[in-house]
């Protein structure tokens, strides 16, 4: 929780979902409609979590109900 609000903090614009995988939780930011924009807002975001990485994942698109 405490890395989700931080990420907030520095990304407001930016959604994030906290989701738990046993044994651990994982933060799962943005909905990229593509590697290449993901991988340019992954360079922004390394300078304040640097384990961060890319990994493909469905997302939420605007204007589509689920």
């Amino acid at each position: 929780m405490d890395m989700k609000a931080k990420f907030i903090q520095q990304f407001p614009d930016v959604a994030a979902y906290l989701e738990y995988q046993a044994p651990q939780f994982k933060l799962r930011v943005g909905d990229f409609r593509t590697r290449g924009t993901a991988e340019q807002f992954v360079t922004e975001v390394r300078v304040v979590f640097s384990s961060a990485f890319v990994v493909p994942d469905k997302i939420m698109v605007e204007g589509i109900e689920w």
